[in-house]
């Protein structure tokens, strides 16, 4: 993230009354059981392009998010994957996934969760991610620490790829995805396992929760990975592009890990085609 300096996020208090942290996490709890209570009832689902859908509940969701948000901070932009960017504060905005895992939620597949962060000055600075299936709320905010359901949390100590069990997710650009798994080729059979997510949200936040030692995936856009790299970076780690230098919104890669599985990361694809320009995001 930017190396600017820290904004004060204690002194943002929304119109009810409630903190940054108060209004993220209800929030994305609010429109995680709303998406949860429609998991059997998704209406129409339209086709964005390959694996990638968008249900009536996904706007339905970001209705949801989007309102609350600006009902407590109305001077604040916003930006959703599905409705874009309404202009507001040139410093403060929010950013939304409604469903992140859209083709696993329509599929019923249990890994997709609700995103929502505040980004100040384009660097994210609080996020929440929320998997209401399993009532999961994992909290990042800048100075402060990534905890899940309120308990402290962080990245496991992991020196090594050959050490990790690593998550990754393709993304929607297929060069880049086709990158990605010549990643897999290259390093294999030098981890210890690797797992699919389908939810860029859920992979950046198990790394974040330790349940996972080391992600990484082909592009994310601003609602993809905002939250996530908050709360990798509040639980001790290191997220990078694919160049190992900071995100910025959107990127071309995320490379999420210990600092030293990121080092090593970084050292064994070096002269992989998933670490050169690409094209696609970013």
């Amino acid at each position: 993230m930017n190396q600017q300096a820290q904004p004060d996020l204690d002194r943002l208090t929304g119109r009810s009354g409630k903190s940054i942290s108060g209004v993220l996490q209800s929030t994305a709890r609010a429109a995680g059981q709303m998406v949860l209570g429609r998991y059997h009832d998704q209406g129409r689902i339209d086709i964005k392009g390959r694996g990638d859908v968008v249900s009536e509940v996904d706007h339905a969701s970001e209705q949801l998010i989007s309102a609350r948000l600006l009902d407590e901070f109305p001077d604040f932009a916003f930006l959703g994957e599905e409705s874009g960017f309404k202009p507001g504060d040139d410093e403060w905005q929010w950013i939304a996934d409604p469903i992140d895992g859209t083709r696993n939620f329509v599929s019923h597949l249990p890994n997709w969760c609700v995103m929502v962060s505040l980004a100040h000055k384009g660097t994210p600075v609080a996020g929440a991610t929320y998997d209401p299936l399993r009532d999961e709320m994992f909290y990042g905010q800048l100075g402060q620490g990534t905890t899940l359901n309120d308990e402290p949390v962080s990245v496991t100590g992991k020196s090594s790829v050959a050490e990790c069990v690593i998550g990754l997710d393709l993304g929607y650009d297929d060069e880049l995805a086709m990158r990605v798994w010549g990643v897999i080729g290259a390093v294999f059979p030098g981890m210890q396992a690797i797992r699919v997510l389908g939810s860029t949200g859920l992979g950046m936040a198990y790394l974040a929760a330790g349940r996972v030692d080391l992600y990484f995936c082909g592009g994310g856009n601003p609602w993809d990975i905002a939250s996530g790299v908050v709360l990798i970076e509040g639980a001790g780690g290191t997220v990078s592009d694919r160049h190992g230098a900071r995100v910025t919104m959107p990127s071309e890669a995320i490379i999420g890990s210990s600092p030293e599985a990121h080092a090593d990361f970084l050292r064994l694809t070096e002269r992989l085609s998933f670490r050169k320009d690409a094209g696609g995001y970013g």
